[in-house]
């Protein structure tokens, strides 16, 4: 299965003056585990990012990371957002936890940089 993100960030007002980030992206993939088959599959997902405002540094002390699909939440996370004109730059790393203590730090699997579309 591959996960691919679209070239574009959707960003909104969110809640209480916050901002949602949202990045959609494309899943491909063969196989159904609930009808036994190899047959070729597309389907899309976001995850989500939210902040209480809009500066070119974010750090990522005042952002959280929601996803879609598996409606998964981190807060501790390392690393910035940059915001400039029209482009947003993702660079941060996810926390992996054992018995509760963060054991090592992966790049976020969609940092790279996005054309922000923005949605009232």
């Amino acid at each position: 299965m591959t996960e691919k993100a679209k070239a574009f960030a959707n960003l909104r007002h969110w809640k209480n003056d916050s901002l949602e980030i949202e990045l959609p992206y494309e899943i491909k993939g063969r196989g159904s585990l609930h009808n036994f088959t190899f047959e070729k599959f597309k389907d899309s997902s976001a995850n989500y990012i939210y902040l209480q405002n809009i500066k070119q540094k974010i750090a990522s002390s005042e952002l959280v990371l929601v996803s879609k699909k598996g409606y998964s939440f981190q807060r501790n996370l390392k690393g910035e957002i940059y915001i400039n004109d029209s482009l947003i730059n993702i660079n941060l790393k996810i926390p992996h936890y054992k018995n509760g203590v963060v054991k090592k730090w992966t790049n976020y699997q969609f940092n790279g940089k996005y054309i922000i579309k923005v949605h009232k």
